[in-house]
């Protein structure tokens, strides 16, 4: 991840692109999207060290610095 962002970083200083494009895995949490569903973000936050409960489907997750996670 570290690495990926350093790369980024660079390309951004060097090449100014007008937009990013980012292969995640939203899919993942939204059951409603399929495969090749393009998804338009305005901001990112990095979750990858959040750790939370088990939450059934549909609960969606804990509440956390002012953000609602679902």
């Amino acid at each position: 991840m570290e690495n990926s962002a350093a790369a980024t970083a660079v390309a951004i200083e060097k090449y100014k692109p007008i937009a990013i494009i980012n292969q995640g895995t939203s899919g993942g949490h939204n059951p409603e999207l399929n495969v090749f569903d393009i998804v338009l973000g305005e901001r990112t936050t990095n979750i990858g060290s959040l750790k939370t409960t088990h939450m059934e489907d549909e609960q969606g997750m804990i509440q956390l610095h002012g953000f609602r996670w679902i």
